[in-house]
């Protein structure tokens, strides 16, 4: 305990020292993780939005038939079915009514005769059961029963949103990378250099028996309080650039299209920062000791 609490002072110190040297790198730092925060917040905000917009509410079940008993029947065995929440029939007529109530509808359509209307009925999902995948296998299960034409979701259309849902996560993936490497970049180059004005210092400790563990382990926690810094520093701005100015910019058009993470996503991102900031730390400066010819693993 006591020699992790002497290395965490080492580092706090080096910290100090070289604090100003590295402020331009912290600031290209904040900036990265202020377009990383930016780009995550319109990926998180569009899967949210395309979320609601696939999210089932209903299936429609179109009958073979509009007998009494056929719909009876079919009623009966759909409410058995996990996950229902409401069933309605609607007749010929009733759906031919529901076109008409409708204002989007062209006009030429609803001068056609009811009898053209095919008769359905509406099963309404609970919330918790709304998920495509259990969905789908709802269709399957009402597809098998007897009197069943076909079921519909509107299934053109929510896989046209998953795509762009799924493409826009691949792309932020992508992206993702990228701005990692440009941070590990940023984090090795100036370590380096950190550690290039300390070498006779870094030669010394060295040669006097110090292990690897001992010379790096300030510098890996100089670092990490820098990009914390720096981390929080962008969450700040990030906060104050859309739960501020961009809210209050939409609310006078009346729309809000961005969400931000709860905490537990925020926890995660931080979480992830960390181990890639100690592990492009760790990196570079076993590399620089190596280059130095200054190596005890212990």
């Amino acid at each position: 305990m006591r020699k992790i609490l002497f290395l965490l002072s080492k580092g706090i110190k080096f910290f100090k020292k070289n604090f100003k040297n590295n402020l331009t790198s912290n600031i290209s730092i904040i900036t990265i993780l202020l377009l990383l925060n930016t780009i995550g917040i319109i990926i998180y905000s569009t899967n949210d939005f395309f979320d609601k917009l696939t999210n089932v509410k209903a299936v429609r079940v179109y009958l073979k038939n509009d007998k009494k008993d056929t719909v009876d029947d079919l009623k009966n065995s759909l409410k058995k079915l996990e996950g229902i929440e409401s069933i309605k029939y609607f007749s010929n007529e009733d759906a031919y009514n529901y076109l008409i109530n409708n204002e989007d509808i062209d006009e030429y359509l609803k001068l056609l005769p009811p009898e053209l209307f095919p008769s359905f009925i509406e099963i309404k999902i609970k919330e918790n059961f709304r998920d495509l995948n259990y969905i789908n296998n709802l269709k399957e299960q009402i597809e098998q029963f007897n009197g069943v034409e076909k079921t519909s979701i509107g299934e053109t259309w929510i896989l046209n949103f998953m795509k762009i849902k799924y493409s826009l996560n691949f792309f932020f993936i992508i992206l993702l990378v990228f701005i990692s490497l440009s941070i590990a970049s940023i984090t090795y180059n100036m370590i380096k250099l950190n550690m290039y004005k300390f070498k006779t210092e870094i030669k010394i400790l060295s040669l006097v028996g110090a292990t690897k563990s001992f010379i790096i382990l300030p510098i890996i926690f100089a670092s990490i309080i820098e990009n914390i810094i720096s981390f929080i520093f962008a969450m700040f701005l990030t906060y104050i650039i859309f739960d501020w100015g961009v809210k209050n910019a939409l609310s006078v058009l009346g729309f809000n299209f961005f969400v931000l993470p709860n905490i537990k996503i925020g926890l995660i991102y931080f979480a992830i920062f960390i181990v890639l900031i100690i592990s492009f730390s760790y990196f570079s400066a076993s590399s620089f000791l190596k280059s130095a010819g200054s190596i005890h693993d212990n």
